[in-house]
């Protein structure tokens, strides 16, 4: 989930500087969102997303990196 968790702090730090996806990455997002809401299923997609959205970009930073580290 670290992917989605990821997204959604990603999305978050946009909205915060009103820099929001240009249009044609928004359709890649869509269909990218889409198929993991699929594989997830919706509740764990939400989690995952929220929790994303609650970081700040610090804890955004470090959370990637502690994941990559561990071969996540």
């Amino acid at each position: 989930m670290r992917i989605r968790s990821l997204t959604g702090a990603s999305w978050e730090l946009r909205q915060s500087i009103g820099a929001p996806l240009p249009p044609n990455e928004l359709e890649h997002y869509d269909r990218q969102a889409g198929q993991a809401r699929s594989t997830l299923g919706e509740s764990a997609f939400s989690t995952a997303w929220e929790e994303g959205r609650a970081m700040t970009w610090e804890q955004a930073v470090d959370y990637a990196l502690e994941q990559d580290a561990k071969g996540e």
